[in-house]
């Protein structure tokens, strides 16, 4: 049993008494819960599937708050969010998510972006950015992160997160609540860009060739320049940021009031 109440600011502890799960304090609600099974993955693999199709990969916690801050949460329209990931590997790729796009924000220029904090163990955000068409793929980036560190995935950036770690992966996230996702438009090119595999002991990125163009991938290291870009208070858990001030999540509906601190984030100009 391992406490999360210090990293989340919320009373959450990771259990694994047989089943690896997330409990709550009985002043927290949870709007939706969806586990994500190897079956439904099926189409994102780069090997055969080996292991039962009913082995859960990941869970999700939709809308987690306590009673008090529902009204502002729901009043910012933003939701708090938490995934777990299991450890382990399929075939010779590492546990990971589904991956998919987001839908057009409230400004109607970008898709909606995404604000990401590692509560326990270690993280690889695979993005990509479409070109002209969906098989065209003109930016590619691998986020390695790690516990207590932060992320954003930019708007018009698909996303899937990878553990590539021997323990669970804790992830806490702030989205808009209108955002939809959009899996099809990776699920149709067998997945992201970029796989990651372990393969003779050695861990390495290759690409995925269903896509027509690729124009290679990039790394980032996670600074505190994000915290700098978007006024993050780093002395605060990722749940309360709306609350000691409420506006200050409000790029995450919209994007376009600060596109500019997207892309010098992302190093890269986002049109929309």
């Amino acid at each position: 049993m391992i406490d999360l109440n210090e990293e989340a600011g919320i009373p959450i502890v990771l259990k694994d008494e047989g089943k690896l799960d997330l409990h709550f304090g009985e002043d927290l609600q949870v709007d939706t819960f969806k586990i994500r099974k190897l079956s439904e993955m099926k189409a994102v693999l780069l090997d055969e599937m080996r292991a039962s199709g009913e082995t859960v990969l990941y869970k999700m916690y939709d809308g987690v708050y306590r009673e008090e801050n529902r009204k502002l949460f729901k009043r910012k329209k933003l939701r708090y969010d938490l995934t777990l990931m299991f450890p382990g590997k399929i075939g010779r790729e590492f546990i990971k998510t589904a991956g998919h796009y987001h839908s057009i924000s409230d400004d109607h220029l970008f898709t909606y972006p995404e604000l990401y904090e590692v509560l326990r163990g270690k993280v690889h955000f695979i993005l990509q950015k479409m070109g002209k068409g969906e098989s065209e793929i003109e930016d590619a980036v691998v986020i390695m992160a790690r516990k207590g560190q932060r992320i954003v995935v930019p708007p018009n950036y698909g996303h899937v997160a990878v553990n590539p770690g021997g323990e669970p992966l804790v992830l806490a996230n702030w989205i808009a609540e209108d955002c939809q996702p959009d899996y099809q438009m990776i699920s149709r090119y067998n997945g992201a860009v970029i796989f990651e595999i372990e393969e003779g002991g050695e861990i390495r990125f290759i690409v995925n060739e269903q896509y027509e163009s690729i124009r290679g991938y990039r790394t980032i290291e996670v600074t505190s320049a994000l915290s700098s870009l978007f006024n993050l208070n780093n002395n605060l858990s990722l749940y309360y940021l709306i609350i000691e001030d409420p506006d200050s999540l409000d790029w995450l509906r919209y994007p376009s009031r600060e596109i500019t601190k997207f892309e010098e984030y992302i190093g890269k100009k986002i049109e929309g």
